[in-house]
């Protein structure tokens, strides 16, 4: 009896590192399949909801965002973001301002180098079940958190045939729900221009806060 126990756990390990890899491997695969590219652009829905509030709340918003390498440019909840790498830039356009701060300073958790690195550290990994969307088959995979004090796991939904994200889904340890649906997704033949131009904003008028 305890040789088979043994056996049985043994093979439920052995199967639990596989599934692991495998998870890990997917996710790896998305990140630098979006790295290596010209250039994506999404268009995305961001939700936050928490059920266990006392007066429960449910927020959606939509948004944009164009990403290269490390750079992006996000249009989202009236504000303009562009990460050229180095530097952020905050666009206020009622007010004819930008904000310039640098990256490293940048305490935003979901960002969008959160959600292509998150996998490399601080998860457990494993593969969940598979769904179709619009006929095509999509792997979700689970990510336990085994550190953070705010997350408590995370769901990442891949389209199993071209590795492009679907849907990722946070789970908080105070019970919120933050929900990243990909709605389109473009993968551009030319390298967009994410850099700043000063002089062009300058002579519009805008105030450069640094």
């Amino acid at each position: 009896m305890r040789i088979l126990l043994f056996i049985l756990l043994a093979a439920t390990s052995v199967n639990a590192q596989t599934t692991a890899k495998e998870a890990k491997a997917i996710l790896k695969e998305v990140s630098d399949k979006i790295k290596s590219s010209a250039g994506i652009q999404l268009a995305f829905t961001y939700t936050f909801e928490n059920p266990r509030a006392d007066a429960s709340m449910k927020q959606a918003e939509k948004g944009s965002i164009v990403l290269a390498g490390e750079s992006y440019r996000l249009n989202f909840m009236g504000v303009d973001r562009l990460h050229d790498g180095k530097m952020i830039y905050t666009f206020l356009h009622d007010d004819k301002e930008v904000q310039i701060m640098d990256a490293e300073d940048d305490d935003e958790g979901f960002t969008p180098g959160f959600i292509l690195d998150m996998y490399k550290e601080g998860f457990s990994y494993s593969l969940g079940g598979t769904s179709t969307v619009n006929g095509k088959k999509v792997q979700h995979i689970m990510l336990k958190s085994l550190k953070s004090p705010e997350i408590d796991h995370i769901e990442i939904q891949v389209f199993a045939a071209n590795k492009q994200m679907h849907k990722m889904i946070q789970k908080g340890r105070n019970g919120s729900i933050t929900t990243f649906d990909v709605n389109e997704y473009n993968e551009l033949k030319d390298k967009p221009n994410l850099t700043f131009n000063r002089k062009k904003y300058a002579a519009k008028g805008y105030y450069i806060v640094e």
